[in-house]
C-alpha cells in the first residue's frame, strides 16, 4: 500500500458527539504519480526471493487513515466512524501521519509511505500467527526498493528522498 495522503482521523471538536476536522499529510506528488506507475507493472516481484505467493501480493494507491487507537473489531463505533468520515481510506494506521508533516515541514525532501498490510481490522491473532508481518514486510520492502530504483537522481540532484516501511498491525479497512 503506497499513501497517496494520511488523514489524522482524531482531529477535531467534541461536543454532543465528535465533529471531526481531518488533518492530513500528503506525499511528495512525484513519489505518488511513481508509486502509481509501478503499481501497474510486477517488476517489483522479482525482488522477492520466495516462490509466488497465492493469491500474488498486489499494490494499492491511496489514502490512510492514522491515529492513537488500535481497532480490533469491525463492530466497534470507531470502526463505523472511519466508514462514515473517511470512505476514501484503504488501511488504517498510527505512524504515517507524523512522518508526512515531518517531510512537509523539510524543505527539498520528497517523502511517502509505503506500508504492507498484514492483517485485516477482525482476526488479527490468525494473521499474525501465520507470518502474515514477515510476508507484508517483504512485500513493502520489494516496492519500495523498485521504487527507488526508478528515481532519476540526474534530473533532481538537489533533492533528498525518504520513503517509510512499516508493517506493524496494518489493517486494511
Amino acid at each position: 500500500m503506497a499513501a497517496t495522503k494520511i488523514y489524522d482521523y482524531e482531529s477535531g471538536k467534541t461536543e454532543t458527539y465528535f465533529k471531526p476536522r481531518p488533518n492530513f499529510g500528503q506525499s511528495t506528488y512525484r513519489l505518488q504519480k511513481r508509486a502509481e506507475i509501478e503499481a501497474d507493472k510486477d517488476d517489483w516481484l522479482k525482488r522477492l526471493k520466495e516462490a509466488a505467493s497465492t493469491p500474488q501480493p498486489r499494490i494499492y494507491v491511496g489514502p490512510i487513515v492514522s491515529g492513537e487507537k488500535i481497532i480490533a473489531s469491525t463492530k466497534s463505533d470507531q470502526y463505523e466512524f472511519l466508514q462514515q468520515n473517511y470512505s476514501d481510506a484503504l488501511a488504517i494506521e498510527m505512524e504515517g501521519y507524523g512522518f508526512l508533516k515531518a517531510v512537509e515541514t523539510n524543505s527539498g525532501l520528497q517523502g511517502i509511505v509505503i506500508r504492507g498490510i498484514s492483517d485485516l481490522v477482525d482476526r488479527k491473532g490468525e494473521a499474525d500467527a501465520s507470518g502474515s508481518q514477515e510476508n507484508a514486510a517483504k512485500h513493502a520492502s520489494a516496492f519500495a526498493f523498485e521504487l527507488i530504483s526508478k528515481i532519476d537522481l540526474e534530473k533532481e540532484p538537489h533533492t533528498r528522498h525518504l520513503t517509510t516501511l512499516n508493517t506493524s498491525s496494518e489493517s486494511k479497512l
